[in-house]
């Protein structure tokens, strides 16, 4: 397992880029969307998600990518997204995009969810007696 503490210098300075490539080529990351893969492979892998988008043949769901059903090409959402044509990729429903690489439409859809953080419990002190 690769430890942070074998890329933290004397000063306690991280070296992220390269933590970040031990973990890919150990397979505990994915090489492709950065998913946590546990236990790691041992050798540079592909996370559930990603493997699904390379070889089902149906509809798939992945967080972060998207694949073209015209030429299987497979682009990160947020290059899509900060190209400047495609905002409303991060607002729920369906959208029509063009494949970068193709050129064809196609329709994907957003399913957002939310999160909900609620404050600490507060604890009374008991009532005397």
């Amino acid at each position: 397992m690769i430890m942070i503490a074998d890329y933290t210098d004397a000063d306690g300075h991280v070296d992220w880029k390269a933590l970040e490539r031990a973990r890919r080529q150990a397979g505990e990351v994915c090489y492709a969307c950065n998913a946590m893969i546990l236990p790691g492979k041992g050798v540079k892998s592909l996370c559930f998600d990603c493997t699904e988008l390379n070889t089902e043949e149906g509809e798939v769901r992945h967080s972060t990518r998207i694949r073209c059903p015209h030429c299987a090409t497979i682009t990160d959402e947020h290059h899509l997204v900060h190209s400047c044509e495609y905002y409303e990729l991060r607002e729920d429903g369906d959208h029509t995009i063009d494949c970068p690489e193709c050129g064809k439409s196609f329709i994907v859809t957003t399913d957002i969810s939310y999160t909900f953080t609620s404050p600490p419990r507060i604890v009374e002190a008991p009532e005397p007696k």
